[in-house]
């Protein structure tokens, strides 16, 4: 018996010391958090930046500061990078994505920067974080789908099972145009940090054409090459290369 009261005493050692770590990294990160919120409710808006981008990249794995993200976009508006605040509004909206907050701010910035995109009815009531997510919702669409169907195919009433019918079809045919329609913008994704040029190809080769590409504008990464990535437009339907230094993909 005592070799596992031995091993049991060392695992409430190593967890007691694995949580006393976890309180000590959020106390700093709230310590570093509220420095910055300091700076921004003094105007410094380029230390509360640096602030936020501390709290952010000392995040853990997998954990996304929401509200870091949320106050760094507002302090690259306050700088004028539109650019930059609308990835840092669409990184946190994709944590928390029915925050109507950070909706406000990043469709505010859009239109700010002449980049805004009307998602329709859809895709604005219903814009999940992940594929995960999306994979859950259609699970418990075809599993209503599926009750529809089998509730109203076994009564009685013409009218009544008929109508169950149509609505398991729509409710089918809705969910699989959703699907198509996030599966095209669930790709690689990436906003323009900066006012860039989008070429016909890579500078390195003769006969490049070039077009203004304006900052904050959302791309669709399709592949990457010595520092230049293949973007799609979907705004302009254009498609050509973009410096990777300017373009932020959200993960």
């Amino acid at each position: 018996m005592k070799p596992k009261k031995n091993r049991m005493h060392l695992f409430v050692v190593l967890a007691h010391a694995f949580c006393l770590c976890v309180c000590a990294h959020a106390w700093a990160a709230a310590e570093r958090f509220h420095e910055g919120v300091a700076f921004y409710e003094a105007g410094d808006y380029a230390a509360a930046a640096r602030v936020f981008e501390a709290v952010v990249a000392s995040a853990p794995a997998r954990v996304v500061p929401v509200a870091a993200w949320y106050n760094l976009g507002n302090c690259h508006y306050r700088e004028g990078r539109l650019g930059w605040a609308r990835y840092c509004y669409a990184r946190a909206l994709r944590a928390r994505w029915y925050d109507q907050d950070i909706r406000h701010n990043l469709a505010f910035v859009e239109r700010k920067a002449g980049v805004f995109e009307d998602e329709g009815l859809l895709l604005g009531l219903f814009r999940f974080p992940s594929v995960k997510h999306l994979g859950v919702v259609v699970l418990l669409c075809n599993v209503v789908c599926f009750g529809l169907f089998t509730a109203f195919s076994i009564t009685a009433w013409v009218p009544l099972r008929r109508a169950g019918v149509l609505a398991a079809v729509v409710l089918a045919g809705i969910g699989a145009w959703y699907g198509a329609r996030y599966g095209e913008v669930a790709r690689r994704i990436g906003f323009v940090g900066e006012e860039a040029a989008i070429s016909s190809a890579p500078d390195t080769v003769p006969g490049v054409r070039s077009a203004p590409l304006p900052e904050g504008e959302r791309v669709v990464i399709l592949s990457d090459k010595d520092g230049w990535f293949a973007v799609y437009v979907p705004r302009s339907r254009t498609q050509g290369w973009v410096r990777s230094s300017v373009v932020r993909e959200l993960p």
